[in-house]
């Protein structure tokens, strides 16, 4: 089986997708993982290793700031968005699961995954509304 992971991070390090990522290669399933890297100082594409076993990530490149909250990264984080739906779109051959690791990736695995039939996964690393500055208001939809 064939596997994209998506973060909403640069995917240097994270311990709980390389571990989750390890188990799968060791399964022998291939891993592609897609992650966002705000500072822009990532490599696009690289190839890594984990106790042998190899998998791919990309990097979108999109200006953001780490704690800015979703006034400061709104418009960055629709573009981001904007970008992961066609990166997933563009690859959609290349994978047979979709596995979004938070919200911020969740909405584009979702509905790319309903258009395609492919099958999706939402694993929530981090509870959103307990991890980031999120408006009173906007609480209870991204809970729901």
């Amino acid at each position: 089986m064939r596997i994209a992971f998506l973060r909403s991070n640069p995917i240097n390090p994270d311990v709980r997708l390389e571990k989750e990522i390890y188990s799968l290669v060791k399964a022998g399933e291939e891993i592609t993982a897609l992650g966002w890297d705000r500072e822009c100082i990532h490599k696009k594409k690289e190839k890594r290793y984990i106790n042998g076993c190899s998998y791919l990530i990309y990097r979108i490149r999109q200006k953001a700031s780490f704690g800015g909250g979703i006034k400061k990264n709104f418009f960055p984080l629709v573009i981001f968005e904007l970008k992961l739906g066609c990166w997933i779109w563009k690859n959609r051959k290349k994978y047979d699961v979709i596995h979004a690791c938070d919200f911020d990736t969740a909405l584009m695995a979702f509905l790319i995954g309903k258009v395609t039939g492919k099958k999706y996964i939402y694993d929530i690393f981090d509870y959103y509304v307990d991890c980031y500055h999120v408006p009173n208001n906007l609480k209870g939809i991204i809970e729901k």
